[in-house]
């Protein structure tokens, strides 16, 4: 038997739950709640998905078995006056808010079953990767509803603590550097003398095969890169001007700032 599931907030991450629970089978749309205080969102979710979609968070979670917060960090304290009291005793939460520690959903939520979740922006056509962990007292029938939720968004990885999922977090911004790399290659394509069109469609489409390459063949991405560089070509010459210009470098270091900005927003929901 399915869990009765309350999801609260119906933007991206909320539909990808509903969409992606739907899709692969594993709860159906009388199983699932919803929560927003946008009303013409909570008109299109309703009308899109068949499921309940209330303005009032308490209404949502009534008979829930699992609470998921999909929520801006900044509507955290809001959410959480509203739900502790609300949410019933035996109900696990998940969270798929960045920087806000299993010790801090415990506390605001007065629950010991707590799940945090890292997805992606491909979670939103169940291509993404999560990285999640429960707490201890997560019972297993909940841990196995977790894991349900997980693959709903696409490939996933379980981790042994929360540290991992800080960890993970800069990569689930990481996304946007692929759209700025394709936006500069579109750019640069265009500069040269190419149509718009036509070097979108390259340069997505180029993405999207060495991606699908790499999934494939499972080579370590020197290999394939090497495949393609021959000594003294046009691929080493452009790679030589990538890596002059600290290519790799400039990767490292946005992470690393990701990861720190992380860090900082952990240090300030625990305090």
């Amino acid at each position: 038997m399915s869990p009765r599931l309350a999801i609260i907030g119906a933007g991206f991450m909320g539909e990808a739950l509903v969409k992606g629970l739907l899709k692969n089978g594993k709860f159906g749309p009388g199983d699932i709640s919803m929560a927003d205080p946008d009303e013409k969102r909570r008109r299109r979710i309703e009308a899109e998905y068949g499921i309940g979609v209330f303005a009032d968070n308490v209404r949502a979670v009534e008979g829930a078995d699992m609470v998921a917060l999909c929520i801006k960090g900044q509507s955290l304290d809001a959410v959480a006056s509203t739900l502790r009291g609300a949410i019933p005793a035996a109900c696990s939460v998940v969270s798929v808010l960045p920087g806000v520690s299993i010790e801090t959903l415990r506390s605001k939520f007065g629950t010991a079953a707590v799940a945090r979740l890292m997805p992606n922006l491909g979670s939103g056509i169940g291509e993404g990767f999560t990285v999640w962990t429960t707490s201890g007292e997560m019972p297993e029938v909940s841990r196995e509803w977790v894991t349900n939720i997980v693959q709903s968004l696409g490939k996933h990885a379980h981790v042994p603590s929360e540290r991992y999922i800080d960890l993970a977090t800069p990569f689930a911004a990481a996304p946007a550097f692929v759209f700025l790399f394709v936006e500069a290659l579109v750019d640069a394509a265009v500069h040269v003398g190419l149509s718009h069109e036509l070097a979108r469609d390259l340069v997505v489409q180029m993405v999207k095969g060495s991606a699908l390459l790499m999934d494939v063949e499972e080579e370590h991405p020197s290999v394939l890169r090497a495949r393609v560089t021959s000594p003294g070509g046009v691929t080493a010459e452009s790679i030589a001007v990538l890596e002059e210009r600290g290519f790799r470098s400039a990767l490292l270091q946005a992470v690393l700032a990701g990861l720190r900005k992380t860090i900082d927003a952990s240090a300030v929901s625990d305090s």
